[in-house]
């Protein structure tokens, strides 16, 4: 596993890198992408997502960095990292909170900023691109994971195929190596004088001058059979010092154990030259081999150094691709203990055949400094963030049913417990059964109570011999979203938003009562019945009196209001 580290220029680029690296607080998650345009050119766009729900959080950086390396991480010299400014405008995410749900306090708030540009020097390169961009820090009220310390960042990748890589060399030996019997073998042979010094230096090979001096470096002889179509070779040429014109750096190849030929691009460069990559390509046989060789002339004092870098022999089998793109942004909100499905699905320009699943969410720049990936077998490894206990990359919802459909991408589950959880899904895309790249989403959820409003209920309505009512609301206690109607149409007053209130009627009559809960808003919900006030006079007759033991008649005379009936009498004979 390597660490990219290559050289001292590189180190001067890592503190300019740095210093422009954003430190923002409570981002909460976005996506690093790419569009194939032809050739060298691809369309970058980062995505980022930030908690706006206080008005202190850090904003968005105005501009981001994009680090770009190479196969296993090997830097490009010029740098080819991508700087993007933010685009406009920053726009909200919706919210998807049920209409009929009472808002939580806090309301959560996320807004999501663009950076995107298009580059033009990204030609297939042997081992592809990797493209990541780190930030500091997320969410500190995050549940599923320890924030608290401000200082939990995130990691965005993208990786561009490149060619195979059938053989590379970027010296990682300690200095002074002079030969390497790895699985990269090569050997070093000094001329009739050789140079003050050819070994390994800072992570490549450099040869210093003396007067009259050569030196030849040779690699083991590579097996390109399996390669039908053929490889290409590359080299990283550099010098420092003063060369002079007679001073030389000679790259050749032997194809077959045959005779050495000149690589067609920079095979033989003389003098000063900075820097410049020796090229050849569509390269076809059984076995290859590389032959660097230094000449000085008489008057080369050892501050004239030649050096190469990143020697690969690769296939020419550059692969044309777009990453998928995620089609919809997560909801903003979940509720608690109840179902949810999300699709989560992307789409891909390639028609490549897409699989889905969980990751851990990386871990990022922190306050003490970056966290570059490590690098291992051209795989770039991003330090993970660390679940908090009872939280996993399949379950970072908790112990709650959290699926994700490999196939289809669709997303569902039940949230148990209130409050705010990364998650990370990546999709990963596969031409003709061959892996090709992934996109990675890291995005946070948050779980709250989702209240509807109580139903209305009533029951049925009498009053007799009173017109003054008490009204019970069996559908929940008051609020502000209750609203009684006593369908009195004698006047425009006859309203309540009291839970059990009294209302007194004109007189006698049949009214249509109604009471609405969630009055005003898309989720009301209204109950109706009639009310009917009476009034009932009561009398009767008799025909006393009546000797003892005479029976006495009584006659019932009582009297009811319109629309009253009397369904039932109680005597007392006294």
């Amino acid at each position: 596993m390597m660490k990219v580290k290559k050289n001292q220029l590189f180190l001067v680029c890592v503190i300019i890198v740095f210093a422009q690296k954003a430190f923002s607080t409570h981002i909460v998650g976005g996506t690093l992408t790419y569009i194939h345009n032809g050739g060298s050119s691809y369309t970058v766009t980062l995505k980022l997502y930030r908690d706006c729900s206080n008005a202190s959080n850090a904003q968005f950086p105005n501009n981001v960095t994009i680090s770009v390396v190479g196969y296993n991480g090997a830097p490009f010299s010029p740098s080819r990292d991508i700087t993007m400014p933010i685009g406009s405008p920053i726009s909200f995410i919706p919210s998807n909170l049920d209409p009929c749900a009472t808002p939580p306090n806090p309301m959560p708030c996320t807004q999501e900023a663009i950076y995107t540009t298009t580059v033009n020097n990204l030609p297939p390169n042997p081992g592809g691109y990797h493209m990541y961009f780190q930030i500091v820090a997320r969410n500190l009220s995050l549940i599923n994971v320890d924030a608290t310390c401000n200082c939990i960042g995130e990691s965005f990748y993208a990786y561009i195929p490149g060619s195979d890589v059938s053989w590379a060399e970027e010296f990682p030996q300690a200095n002074g190596t002079t030969v390497d019997v790895g699985s990269t073998a090569w050997t070093t042979t000094a001329g009739s004088i050789s140079a003050s010094s050819a070994g390994v230096n800072s992570n490549q090979f450099q040869i210093t001058g003396a007067n009259s001096a050569s030196q030849t470096w040779t690699s083991q002889v590579v097996n390109i059979s399996s390669f039908t179509s053929g490889i290409n070779a590359h080299i990283n040429l550099s010098e420092s010092g003063t060369l002079d014109a007679n001073d030389s750096i000679l790259v050749y190849y032997r194809v077959n154990n045959g005779p050495l030929t000149s690589f067609s691009t920079n095979g033989s460069i003389a003098d000063d030259f900075s820097s410049a990559m020796a090229s050849q390509s569509a390269i076809i046989g059984n076995t290859f081999q590389i032959v660097i060789k230094v000449v000085f002339n008489a008057a080369s004092p050892n501050s004239e150094i030649y050096k190469f870098d990143n020697i690969f022999i690769d296939a020419n089998n550059f692969t044309d691709n777009n990453n998928p793109q995620f089609t919809l942004f997560p909801p903003l909100f979940l509720c608690v203990n109840t179902p949810f499905t999300f699709d989560h699905s992307a789409t891909d320009s390639n028609g490549d055949s897409l699989v889905y699943q969980f990751y851990t969410p990386f871990n990022g720049e922190a306050n003490a400094g970056p966290l570059d990936p490590n690098f291992s077998n051209n795989s770039a490894i991003f330090s993970p963030i660390t679940f908090q206990p009872g939280f996993s990359t399949n379950t970072p919802l908790g112990s709650g049913p959290f699926n994700l459909n490999s196939q289809t991408g669709l997303l569902t589950g039940t949230p148990n417990a209130l409050g705010q959880y990364v998650v990370g899904v990546l999709v990963k895309e596969y031409r003709n059964g061959v892996y090709l790249s992934s996109t990675y989403r890291d995005f946070q959820f948050n779980v709250i109570l989702c209240p509807t409003f109580a139903p209305a209920v009533l029951s049925p309505l009498t009053s007799c011999n009173s017109n003054t009512v008490t009204f019970s609301n069996l559908g929940g206690s008051s609020g502000v979203n209750w609203k009684w109607d006593f369908g009195d149409l004698t006047t425009n007053t006859d309203v309540s938003t009291l839970n059990n209130p009294t209302y007194t009627y004109p007189g006698p009559g049949s009214y249509f009562v109604s009471l609405t809960t969630g009055f005003g808003t898309p989720c009301a919900n209204t109950a109706t019945a009639t009310l009917v006030v009476s009034s009932l006079t009561s009398s009767f007759t008799n025909n006393a009196p009546k000797c003892a033991g005479s029976a006495v008649a009584f006659t019932n005379t009582s009297t009811t209001s319109v629309n009253t009936t009397i369904t039932g009498y109680s005597w007392n004979f006294g």
